[in-house]
């Protein structure tokens, strides 16, 4: 009998969740009410565990994103007493005759806040609560969307008279419905609106990324034919369309490579300058003593010619 009625009021919970979020359920929320109202004296025979505290559990979610880094910060009575982080699922324990401000927070999204006010008489706190469950959701900030309204909680859960249990502020809930609701439907113009401009960027930059590996893979052909001067420049326009270190280190090598052959070629040019010069040293030193030896046997041969007059 105990598991029935507790699976009866699971399930008022699972139907209490849904209307938070859609308000698409608040008629069907009737029946479970008089039901529970009907049988509480039997969930009292059975009994839930007595606690010193009100315990809520729940999924948190993060819109487009991960939970890390996330946290949920709880203020009792306007002072701030904890804060968790934000896992993806929770459980927290409140002070009974409190009033709670529960904020779901992440860096770059949309805080969240729920009001919990656990004054409850003090005769039904030693018979225990079902544990209050739900799902909160937050989404990323836009700055062309104004979340102003959410700096109010986005939901209030008190004691109800009605079904002796912990419930939502329905008529509350329905009072801001219409602003989420218009605000929600901002940010998804926003979200398709982003991702739009990121599957553009992504376009772009896969784009720029092919130019730039084209241009690269030509200048290491260029350095490979032995043409630095043209690596240089391929390089150079390269590293105009995308500032990536390792391009501006193939540019600095392109450019050591150009001026090892300059330094190369000079070399060769001064050694060959000096080899012509050598070489005509070497012929004007021969041409000198084949005139010399000329000259030698020019008067060798007029001083034979002199003795033989004589």
């Amino acid at each position: 009998m105990c598991f029935v009625v507790q699976d009866l009021i699971q399930n008022y919970h699972t139907q209490r969740k849904l209307t938070f979020f859609s308000l698409e359920s608040i008629n069907t929320m009737s029946w479970y009410r008089l039901i529970i109202t009907s049988v509480f004296v039997l969930v009292s025979l059975f009994g839930f565990a007595q606690s010193s505290e009100f315990v809520i559990t729940g999924r948190f979610k993060i819109d487009g994103g991960s939970n890390n880094g996330a946290q949920i910060i709880l203020e009792k009575d306007g002072r701030k007493v904890k804060t968790l982080a934000g896992d993806s699922r929770f459980e927290i324990g409140l002070d009974y005759q409190a009033i709670y401000i529960i904020s779901f927070v992440k860096e770059g999204f949309v805080t969240k806040r729920l009001r919990f006010d656990t004054h409850v008489p003090e005769d039904r706190i030693e018979y225990g609560f079902v544990p209050f469950d739900f799902t909160i959701e937050i989404f990323e900030q836009f700055d062309e969307v104004n979340t102003v309204m959410f700096n109010q909680p986005v939901g209030k859960i008190s004691f109800s008279d009605v079904i002796d249990e912990f419930d939502y502020d329905t008529d509350y809930t329905q009072s801001i419905q219409a602003k989420m609701e218009e605000v929600i439907e901002e940010v998804e113009v926003q979200k398709e609106e982003k991702a739009k401009r990121i599957a553009e960027e992504e376009k772009k930059n896969a784009d720029l990324n092919k130019k730039v590996d084209n241009l690269t893979a030509a200048a290491q052909k260029s350095l490979s034919s032995g043409d630095p001067e043209d690596a240089i420049k391929k390089l150079e326009e390269a590293v105009e369309l995308k500032d990536s270190p390792e391009i501006k280190q193939k540019l600095v090598d392109a450019k050591k490579e150009l001026e090892r052959k300059k330094i190369e070629a000079e070399e060769k040019a001064a050694a060959e300058a000096q080899a012509k010069a050598e070489e005509e040293k070497a012929g004007k030193a021969a041409g000198g003593e084949s005139s010399a030896e000329a000259s030698s046997r020019g008067r060798r041969k007029s001083s034979s010619r002199g003795s033989s007059q004589s």
